[in-house]
């Protein structure tokens, strides 16, 4: 069977026992840490409780087949699934918590690596990892038990920031006449932004900001310095990853796409101000999802008109180009 298509439908097959059992599952944006799947506490709770859930599939045979997890994947909040399928189509799914996977064992590459064929599935150690209610109720445990994470989700939509940093750039030159401004990186605006409306600011915490732009639309002239580094901290140890998409589509579309798989968050803030958003953003109010919309405050017919709360663009824009507070 072809890999990919039998890692689909381990997935999927996955996605239905789990939600057999009650359980809220997200697909990340992205795959770190090992994340195929998030499962969630509550979806709609400020501050939620999340496992990494990791799914494997193999087909079993007479001939020994293995899955290898990095070990650095392996934390407390950490699952495995392995779906197998044989000749007859059987199917069997099989859930290994963090200590369970640490008696693996441990190769030169620091990774946990397991054999098994048609036949050792059959044995004890196998079948008492088979996932059912019994199984379901330790996993629900686990996800209860895990620590509450207060995550932080920034999409930002590149062709809004860019208008927005050429009208700032535009203003403050008539006003300061004199002054010479500094053309920002991508980090330092995203930096101001969060230091701005960023409402967690624990120690620890970990922001993953999606910075979405368009190939149509590329502007040579972007006043934006876009290629600059991927990762750095704000005070407090907050770590902050950026991950920098182009698309042939409309952008609004992608930004959308990208929100309906964040069940995994409980802080979104998005950097965007058009009427394509209304819609989605009435709809994840409706929901109870809370949002703090960064967009310029002027109204001039063109702007959202949202519930949400809502902050200036400008005061973080400002801040990167170097102006102080009293200048602002």
């Amino acid at each position: 069977m072809d890999n990919k298509h039998l890692e689909e439908q381990a997935e999927n097959y996955l996605k239905s026992q789990l939600s057999r059992f009650n359980f809220h599952t997200t697909k990340p944006s992205f795959d770190k840490g090992g994340s195929d799947l998030i499962l969630v506490k509550d979806p709609f709770e400020i501050q939620t409780k999340i496992l990494i859930v990791q799914s494997k599939g193999r087909t079993v045979s007479k001939d020994s087949t293995s899955v290898v997890i990095p070990s650095e994947y392996v934390k407390d909040n950490f699952v495995l699934f392995i779906y197998t399928i044989d000749s007859t189509k059987k199917e069997l799914l099989f859930l290994f918590f963090p200590t369970d996977i640490r008696r693996w064992n441990l190769n030169n590459k620091n990774e946990y690596r397991i054999s098994f064929n048609i036949n050792t599935i059959k044995e004890e150690r196998y079948q008492e990892k088979i996932f059912d209610q019994a199984k379901a109720k330790l996993l629900q445990q686990l996800l209860f038990n895990s620590p509450v994470k207060p995550f932080t989700t920034l999409i930002i939509d590149g062709l809004f920031l860019e208008k927005a940093i050429l009208e700032a750039i535009t203003f403050y030159k008539d006003l300061y006449t004199d002054k010479e401004l500094i053309i920002p990186t991508l980090p330092e605006v995203i930096k101001n932004i969060l230091l701005q409306y960023n409402r967690f600011k624990t120690e620890n915490n970990t922001v993953k900001v999606l910075y979405i732009r368009s190939k149509v639309d590329f502007n040579p002239s972007y006043p934006i310095h876009v290629n600059s580094e991927n990762q750095f901290f704000l005070e407090n140890k907050i770590r902050v990853n950026i991950f920098k998409q182009e698309t042939d589509n409309i952008i609004a579309f992608d930004v959308m796409e990208e929100m309906d798989k964040l069940v995994d968050t409980n802080n979104i803030i998005l950097v965007a101000d058009d009427l394509t958003y209304e819609p989605k953003l009435i709809e994840l109010e409706n929901q109870g999802i809370k949002l703090i919309v960064v967009r310029t405050a002027k109204d001039d017919g063109t702007s959202m008109f949202i519930k949400s709360k809502w902050g200036d663009v400008n005061y973080p824009l400002a801040a990167s180009l170097g102006l102080k507070p009293g200048e602002i």
